[in-house]
């Protein structure tokens, strides 16, 4: 089994060195952003524990002429397997990225550890299973607080938006029940195509079938990272996809796993899979299908648990800790949603801190990235409710 994954994994190197190369014409965001006209920065950040995660920034409108400075903050944040670049997808008017700049905000875009902007660590190679050695914890009370901290001082603010696709939302949950001094360093946080509980979704439940738990046994329990497995296969998603005859066809596939939609941008399909599948740990993958209705650290079985943690179960999370306004947007057709957690999660907030939560009815969970009316349904909902925490009418 071993000789095996060293084989798939050469291999893959390869053809992933082979995609990334090509990343400058068939997907980079920041290759995006300056073909449009944004300025664009890159930042390097080092975590906590050595990981080298790259942040993109519009710092502020393309042609703007005035005084850059102390423009509020928006902190975009990706789901598993994605990147900064999701948030660009949509096109010029109806992407989040760039509608966020348009609304005079200084955007910034993080990318979290594994993904193939942010593979780089102070003394671990990827081909090191140490180095995939993280689930959505480490992410969370690393990734998150490094990343805002260094924000916060290049920009010379106190506070920041928070907006989260996704598992970007299990993130921010975990993130300020650890670390809840940071609810001070923001000021809102949104979930979009909120993921708070993935076991009881519908990919869930199947992921946790037999077959789930032989997959994830296969990469010994989470312990090695799945990038090299997928790394082509975006590329060649994006070839396919961008064939019209095809086109319909990987809608079909993106339906099946993300659920029905009706109003998918066709021209940001085959867009999508420039920023989605990228790399990750398996860990992460794990711990995201372990969640449960009260919300858990890893779980490594009883044994590991005990040295772990000092007890047979892995310590909860705890959502009363966060105090900042919280708003979360969900879709009907979202597989990985569920409106049974809904209700359990308000009851875990503390009282006041949920703010609202937003049904979209037809939406699934990629069409808040990439639907032709994500712009008037989602951006448009989010950034009103920003401009009235600037203007101070909350």
């Amino acid at each position: 089994m071993s000789k095996t994954i060293v084989i798939l994994t050469l291999i893959s190197v390869i053809i992933g060195l082979y995609k990334n190369c090509h990343l400058h014409w068939y997907g980079s965001g920041t290759n995006r952003m300056s073909s449009l006209g944004y300025p664009v920065e890159i930042h390097k950040v080092t975590t906590a524990d050595g990981y080298i995660l790259e942040l993109h920034r519009i710092p502020h409108p393309k042609h703007y002429k005035g005084n850059t400075n102390k423009r509020p903050i928006v902190l975009l944040v990706h789901g598993i397997y994605s990147s900064a670049d999701c948030f660009l997808i949509n096109g010029e008017e109806d992407s989040l990225g760039f509608h966020a700049s348009k609304e005079g905000y200084d955007v910034w875009f993080a990318n979290l550890r594994g993904n193939h902007y942010s593979l780089n660590h102070l003394n671990l190679s990827i081909l090191s299973m140490k180095y995939w050695d993280f689930s959505y914890h480490e992410i969370a009370i690393f990734d998150i607080p490094a990343t805002i901290d260094y924000i916060l001082k290049k920009t010379g603010q106190r506070k920041l938006h928070y907006i989260g696709h996704s598992l970007a939302s299990t993130i921010y949950l975990a993130f300020l029940s650890e670390k809840p001094e940071y609810n001070k360093k923001l000021k809102t946080g949104h979930f979009l195509a909120a993921s708070v509980n993935p076991a009881e979704t519908r990919v869930g439940r199947v992921a946790f079938s037999e077959l789930g738990n032989f997959f994830l046994n296969f990469f010994d329990y989470g312990s090695i990272g799945i990038h090299f497995y997928i790394a082509p296969f975006n590329y060649l998603l994006w070839l396919v996809c961008q064939t019209p005859i095809l086109n319909h066809g990987c809608l079909q596939v993106l339906m099946i796993l993300g659920g029905k939609t009706t109003t998918m941008n066709m021209n940001a399909l085959p867009e999508l899979f420039t920023s989605m599948p990228t790399s990750t740990s398996a860990r992460c993958l794990l711990h995201t299908l372990q969640g449960t209705m009260d919300f858990r650290q890893m779980n490594f079985g009883e044994k590991e648990n005990l040295k772990r943690y000092g007890s047979a179960q892995p310590p909860p999370y705890n959502i009363s800790h966060i105090e900042t306004p919280t708003y979360i947007h969900y879709g009907g057709e979202d597989n990985f949603a569920t409106l049974s957690s809904i209700p359990s999660l308000k009851r875990q907030f503390r009282k006041g801190a949920l703010k609202k939560v937003i049904f979209h009815k037809h939406f699934n969970h990629v069409d808040f990235l990439a639907s032709t009316e994500a712009k008037e349904r989602v951006n448009n909902v989010v950034f009103d409710v920003i401009r009235k925490y600037e203007n101070g009418d909350n």
